[in-house]
């Protein structure tokens, strides 16, 4: 049996966690742009873009692990 070399799993883990990262960013900069767009005073979309960017980062993980 053919065993797979030590760095490839830590390859994996830091790729999941970057993309997590990624996602929640992008969510996160995604609202800041609608609070900017709109005006708004309260960040209403920057709030929600962090929870549903943390929300879906997290369903991306258990659904990959």
């Amino acid at each position: 049996m053919k065993q797979k070399p030590p760095l490839s799993d830590y390859a994996k883990y830091s790729a999941i966690g970057l993309q997590m990262a990624g996602f929640i960013v992008a969510c996160t900069f995604g609202g800041k742009l609608l609070d900017n767009y709109l005006t708004l005073k309260f960040p209403a979309f920057t709030v929600t873009g962090i929870i549903l960017g943390v929300f879906g980062a997290m369903y991306f993980i258990i659904k990959k692990i």
